[in-house]
This record gives C-alpha cells, sequence and structure tokens, in this order.
C-alpha cells in the first residue's frame, strides 16, 4: 500500500474514532445534566421555594435584586403549586388567580398586597431593611401556609 494513502487513512480513521470520542462524552455530559435537572425538578413547589427562600434570607443585596428574587420565588411556587402560570402573568392579572385561591383570607390578603407593592420597588422605590424583612417572612408564611392540601383553606 502506498504510504500517502496509508497516511490519509490513519488520519481519518483517528478523526472518525476522535469524533466518536467526542460525541460519546457530549452524550454521557447531557444525561448527567438532565438527570441533576430530573433531581430539582422532583423536589416539590415547597421544598424548592424554601431552599430559594433560605439562599435569600442571607441576602445583602440591594432591594432591586432582593425584590426581583423574592417575586420570582413567588411566582414560581404559584405555578407549580396552584398550577398559575405567574412567571407570564402581569401583576394584575395574578392578582385576580390569587383571588380566586380557596386560602385563609388574612393570607391572600396579605399576599396580594405584597404583589402590588413589589412592583414598584422593583423599579424605583427606596428600600427599608425592615420591610424586606417583613416581605421575606410573609412569603415564607405564605408558602409554609398553602403547603400541602391538608393545609389550605
Amino acid at each position: 500500500m502506498d504510504p500517502i494513502i496509508h497516511q490519509y487513512l490513519s488520519f481519518g480513521l483517528g478523526g472518525v474514532l476522535l469524533l466518536g470520542l467526542l460525541a460519546a462524552g457530549f452524550i454521557c455530559w447531557k444525561k448527567r445534566k438532565n438527570k441533576l435537572l430530573d433531581t430539582n425538578n422532583s423536589l416539590s413547589p415547597d421544598v424548592k421555594a424554601f431552599r430559594r427562600l433560605q439562599a435569600l434570607i442571607g441576602n445583602s443585596g440591594g432591594g432591586k435584586d432582593f425584590y426581583f428574587q423574592l417575586s420570582a420565588i413567588l411566582r414560581e411556587y404559584f405555578h407549580g403549586r396552584f398550577g398559575i402560570d405567574a412567571l407570564e402573568m402581569p401583576t394584575e392579572e395574578l392578582l385576580i388567580g390569587v383571588e380566586k385561591l380557596k386560602i385563609d383570607i388574612k393570607l391572600k390578603t396579605a399576599i396580594k398586597s405584597f404583589l402590588a407593592s413589589s412592583d414598584p420597588v422593583i423599579t424605583k422605590s427606596p428600600w427599608d431593611k425592615k420591610k424586606m424583612q417583613k416581605d421575606l417572612f410573609l412569603v415564607i408564611t405564605f408558602v409554609r401556609e398553602t403547603s400541602t392540601p391538608e393545609r389550605v383553606r
């Protein structure tokens, strides 16, 4: 066999082998990533919310970031727990959805007040640390009180 042909065949087979190894590595990486995502998706909405709220407790960042995260946690919880697509809804529509929930009226009123007041906070309002703590506690209480069907009133 001609040495040049032998050299091209060696490079060609090496390239095919390298592509195969890269494809196998990519497939393994994708499966591992999906497995990690599936593990997180198998968590209940309240567990997911409590984990994110726990991380937010030590947040020393500004109010805008705090309220953005707190609102996102609550909206994701609404989606997972009540089937309300809160992440895609403007606040006005979400307030209508909250009104329809069969939960304690005081809790419903408080969470609606939070939702209505958190929009301006995200954009331009000054941030009061006491109010931030109060709002965080409200969301924690809301998740705790509505986390299981037995506790929904």
